[in-house]
């Protein structure tokens, strides 16, 4: 295959305490991007590791060219250390790799995608990876959840291994949430789409997976953090409550006319309670369809923190070669 002269791709990899399988798969991307690309970088993202990942980034920097190792200050959310990689990503084409699971060598494949015309390729693994039955039983209750109540929901069996465009990337960088989830966001900037089925090659014997719990709240922060869908059901209910019991104060008033002897209390006890249920659940709606409309409004958090910036001694290791950077900064000023 020809080396493509005309295309700049990052390859974007986080890393948390992956000293075990850092240098093999390493070896294996730079190797697939020396081959097929004479542009080229890879970001690698230290996500707060406590191992020796440090260490074998910084010999693996001296070693090759265009590569970066972006160290945040501390272990944040995977998809908070994507957007760390995407935010610093200059490429053409971007692909986000999972170090433990994405093979390097269908790298090239999703980069044709890209060329070919997708704006965002979504990486879907073929078959599931051995999980318990809670876990899975969970999965795929979750994705018919988001089918269900989300504009945007992500595709079932969605991986990390993600195909952007830059015109694709500028977008997703424009969105400032708090809560970044790069597989919603992909379908939300309504750039061309297109599924790479694919089947995850574990580096590890053991994969390294996330607890029931930790899982379960990841699925109620996309969902909370993606859609007010919720917060419109409640209101329907509340309004609903508020119905039935306007429906009630009826049916006491005609007891009350209808009926000469009723125990003492009863009606206007009833009566106040009935009332009061009626505006506090109307406040109740009032208060979730506002609370909906801040809670798109008021996210100004930073996502992350950067501890280290390194580079390769060399960025463009071809004298002939374009700097995308300097390109970049000429163009705007």
């Amino acid at each position: 295959m020809a080396i493509i002269s005309h295309f700049f791709v990052s390859v974007i990899s986080v890393l948390y305490d992956d000293a075990d399988i850092l240098e093999s798969f390493f070896e294996k991307t730079i190797a697939v991007l020396k081959s097929n690309y004479q542009h080229y970088e890879f970001v690698l993202v230290d996500n707060g590791s406590q191992d020796e990942t440090p260490p074998i980034i910084d010999k693996l920097l001296k070693k090759h060219e265009s590569v970066r190792c972006i160290r945040l200050s501390r272990h944040f959310s995977t998809e908070a250390a994507i957007s760390a990689g995407l935010d610093s990503g200059i490429g053409d084409a971007i692909v986000i790799l999972e170090p433990q699971l994405d093979p390097p060598s269908l790298i090239p494949e999703m980069v044709e995608k890209i060329r070919q015309g997708a704006g965002v390729v979504f990486g879907v693994r073929k078959k599931g990876l051995r999980e318990t039955f809670y876990c899975e039983i969970g999965r795929k209750i979750f994705y018919k959840i988001c089918k269900m109540i989300m504009k945007f929901p992500p595709p079932e069996n969605a991986t990390y291994f993600i195909g952007l465009t830059r015109e694709a990337l500028n977008a997703i960088v424009q969105m400032k949430e708090e809560f970044r989830f790069v597989r919603i966001f992909g379908g939300y900037i309504g750039f061309k789409k297109q599924i790479f089925e694919y089947e995850q090659k574990p580096i590890r014997q053991k994969i390294r997976q996330e607890s029931l719990r930790k899982r379960v709240a990841y699925a109620i922060d996309i969902i909370i953090n993606n859609t007010t869908n919720p917060l419109v059901l409640v209101t329907y209910i509340g309004l609903l409550v508020s119905f039935l019991n306007i429906i009630y104060v009826g049916y006491l008033l005609l007891v009350a006319l209808s009926k000469q002897k009723v125990v003492a209390g009863w009606l206007s006890s009833s009566m106040q309670i009935s009332v009061m249920f009626f505006f506090v659940f109307v406040i109740l709606s009032i208060l979730c369809e506002y609370i909906g409309r801040l809670f798109d409004e008021t996210k100004q958090r930073p996502v992350y923190f950067i501890e280290k910036e390194k580079n390769s001694s060399v960025l463009i290791s071809d004298e002939d070669r374009k700097n995308i950077v300097k390109e970049q900064s000429d163009c705007h000023g």
